[in-house]
């Protein structure tokens, strides 16, 4: 898979088909925050944001904030959160 960008289109691949709204019910995180995240008005998020969102979205917290290694959490992974 080729490396994505932005954290907006990590987040934006990671999140699928998932809505905003329901995103941010799962996450913790609000949907103003999300919505600043994807549209790249959002840099930086702190990292217990990155966390959670990718918590919710089922993707490793370094892909997500910096696009390093694999995308998906193994079922190994899972079970240590």
């Amino acid at each position: 898979m080729a490396r994505t960008e932005t954290i907006g289109d990590r987040l934006r691949t990671a999140k699928g088909k998932t809505g905003v709204e329901k995103l941010a019910e799962r996450s913790g995180v609000t949907a103003r925050a999300i919505w600043l995240i994807l549209r790249g008005q959002k840099a930086g998020p702190q990292p217990d944001t990155i966390r959670r969102l990718a918590s919710a979205c089922r993707v490793r917290p370094g892909w997500l904030a910096y696009g390093d290694g694999e995308m998906s959490v193994t079922s190994n992974e899972e079970d240590r959160t």
